[in-house]
């Protein structure tokens, strides 16, 4: 297969949203109101699929999913978005994950997870991984975590590049199956890694950003490409000894739901099929994030034409 027409794959998550408008962000032992309620299609490896197909190039998902009304949600809404879904799996009277998004007036969230029993039973045995042979990039969120590192190394092994996008905290990740050790040895396989701010700063032991990717590069010894997204302060992408700071785009926000997946799917877009240097691939990135921002839900993502046309990037 000619590599420069290949699939962008990812292996990893993907869900039914159900998206809550609230009043404000519930506190403990609070309560919100619930002004406005949408079940949309969601799910972070998907939505950075998504984004892809969105730009113009081709996307495949590897996941599992429940034979229920969620899961036949899910296959229908990939195939809307004309997302490969020759490997995603089914399994019989499973369940497929559901996540609970109260968003507030200002675009702030708070996101609840069901994961069902489907998603994270993915095991290296259930997986022909002759889907490698359509591969250009690999993508993963680590979901779950030991088949994911197992597919990234087949797929380092076959030069085929790995981005690695970690999406939730520390903790959470734990409670999954990782741990340090796992993590070290995916970043062994991985060309790009882009925690989010509180995984990277739970992995790093600190909240100051560069200090943050310095600690990361010497704990784990990690020589690729690292972005740190930071909301509204916009990302950090360092490589080849350069430290890039890439601004926020201002834009009046609806719902940040999905903004990191936009941006890690524009980079990818960007990087390895548009042929951008990582400096210039994060501007648009950052642009389709915020693009992203100004509409609900996580696959409100912006097509080719739209970030284009959003000339605060260039």
């Amino acid at each position: 297969m000619n590599k420069s027409s290949g699939l962008a794959i990812g292996l990893g998550s993907v869900a039914i949203d159900i998206i809550g408008k609230v009043d404000a962000l519930p506190k403990e032992d609070g309560f919100c109101m619930v002004t406005e309620q949408q079940a949309l299609d969601g799910g972070s490896c998907a939505n950075v699929m998504t984004q892809i197909a969105r730009l113009g190039a081709p996307s495949a998902l590897v996941a599992r999913i429940g034979d229920d009304d969620s899961g036949r949600k899910i296959r229908k809404g990939l195939e809307h978005y004309n997302i490969n879904t020759a490997w995603l799996m089914t399994k019989q009277g499973g369940t497929s994950l559901t996540t609970h998004i109260f968003v507030d007036p200002i675009g702030a969230k708070t996101i609840v997870l069901y994961m069902g029993d489907s998603l994270m039973t993915v095991s290296l045995d259930d997986l022909d991984l002759s889907f490698l042979d359509h591969c250009k990039v690999l993508y993963t969120d680590l979901f779950p975590p030991h088949t994911a590192v197992a597919v990234a190394k087949a797929a380092k092994a076959r030069d085929i590049p790995v981005v690695f996008n970690m999406q939730v905290g520390w903790p959470l990740m734990e409670a999954f199956g990782a741990n340090r050790s796992l993590i070290s040895e995916m970043l062994e396989y991985s060309a790009v890694f882009a925690p989010c701010r509180s995984a990277a700063f739970d992995l790093a032991g600190t909240d100051e950003p560069n200090e943050c990717i310095r600690k990361l590069r010497a704990d784990f010894c990690y020589q690729g490409i690292i972005i740190l997204t930071l909301g509204t302060e916009g990302s950090l992408i360092e490589y080849d000894g350069r430290l890039v700071k890439i601004p926020a785009y201002q834009v009046d926000a609806v719902d940040t739901t999905g903004a990191g997946d936009s941006y890690i799917g524009a980079f990818l877009y960007a990087y390895y099929f548009a042929g951008f240097d990582p400096e210039t691939a994060g501007r648009f990135s950052a642009a389709a994030a915020a693009l992203t921002c100004m509409r609900v839900g996580a696959r409100s993502t912006p097509s080719l034409e739209e970030v284009n046309s959003f000339n605060k990037w260039r």
